[in-house]
């Protein structure tokens, strides 16, 4: 079994410089590196997500797309890393010992905690195992 984990900041770079090209820009007229910095704890998928976001938010605006757009759609977006911290802990401690790491490098820590609940939808707490309950 391997276990693939959250992208370090130099795999973050090249996440964003491809979903970049994808969109047809150039990734050298952004700050991939301050957006990778901003970016801890987020999976491919999400990098992904805030480009596109950026690009639809800057669309709309009527502007070309900006680091600043891209850097505003990281900061409205709680990561996997934030709504299930303490199962992406546990899956780590687990694939040390039971998986091979599909990386040699070493994990990045996860970001300090916010101090406050990502949001959940209703479903997900009701539904999703992965969820920890609130206690009413």
């Amino acid at each position: 079994i391997f276990f693939v984990d959250l992208p370090t900041k130099s795999v973050r770079e090249e996440i964003l410089k491809i979903h970049l090209r994808k969109k047809h820009r150039d990734p050298d007229q952004f700050d991939v590196s301050s957006l990778a910095e901003d970016s801890v704890g987020f999976s491919g998928a999400e990098l992904e997500e805030a480009v596109r976001e950026g690009l639809y938010d800057a669309f709309a605006e009527g502007n070309a797309l900006k680091t600043e757009d891209i850097a505003r759609a990281l900061k409205k977006t709680y990561p996997l890393s934030s709504t299930m911290r303490d199962q992406l802990e546990d899956l780590r401690r687990w694939a040390k010992i039971r998986a091979r790491l599909a990386s040699d490098s070493d994990p990045e820590p996860l970001p300090p905690e916010s101090g406050g609940r990502a949001p959940t939808l209703q479903q997900e707490r009701a539904r999703n195992p992965f969820v920890p309950r609130e206690r009413a």
